[in-house]
């Protein structure tokens, strides 16, 4: 639980589904991934040890990817700003998730602290559902104050799945501090009890009540 896998973790298995061939002993199986390299809006990188660690990111070659991972998280840091900025100028899934295991990383760690979490929040307005679930959650699970606000929006996320998690952020947070959150347990109660009783969502709703 602590480095989040049992829910949320991106393995190196996902990466070799997303260049699976076809071939199988069962059918012919299609990759459900968007083929590389991903498509961004224009991002220019000073950094020239971050510019290749990010292009080796966007390549065709799952391996190479891999070892993107591994220079970006060396990299430490110092690199969170530009992941948060390319995710939020794609909607690629396999980028968003080889990117999101650097962030993780950080996290297990301990390198990515509540002085990120504005930071990160902005996350939770990408245009990937799956990728706001995981950092609604991962505020929650590594304790990271500081984006309650932009958690609290999230509750009227139009996926279910990110309101679900940033009900639990929130509750882990003012559970493991009340001193820090932003928010008092009864503030919390109020808006889940308005969350149990109202929305759409039945998944939603249980984890409310």
């Amino acid at each position: 639980r602590a480095n989040n896998t049992q829910r949320h973790s991106f393995g190196h298995g996902i990466h070799i589904d997303m260049e699976w061939s076809g071939d199988d002993v069962i059918g012919k199986v299609e990759c459900p991934h968007p083929p590389y390299p991903a498509k961004f809006s224009e991002i220019k990188i000073e950094n020239k040890a971050h510019e290749t660690a990010f292009k080796l990111l966007n390549s065709e070659n799952a391996f190479v990817r891999f070892s993107a991972v591994g220079m970006l998280t060396a990299l430490g840091t110092d690199v969170v700003e530009e992941i948060v900025e390319r995710l939020l100028a794609t909607d690629h899934i396999g980028y968003h998730r080889d990117a999101m295991e650097v962030l993780h990383t950080l996290m297990v760690s301990k390198q990515i602290t509540s002085a990120h979490a504005k930071l990160l929040a902005r996350l939770l307005a990408c245009k990937v559902a799956e990728t706001r679930t995981v950092i609604a959650d991962d505020f929650g699970v590594f304790v990271i104050y500081g984006a309650e606000t932009e958690l609290s929006a999230a509750l009227k996320d139009a996926d279910a799945s990110v309101r679900r998690y940033a009900i639990t952020a929130l509750l882990n947070l003012g559970r493991a501090s009340n001193d820090k959150a932003l928010y008092s347990a009864a503030d919390l109660l109020s808006g889940v009890k308005r969350i149990a009783e109202s929305d759409p969502s039945e998944d939603v709703r249980r984890v409310a009540v």
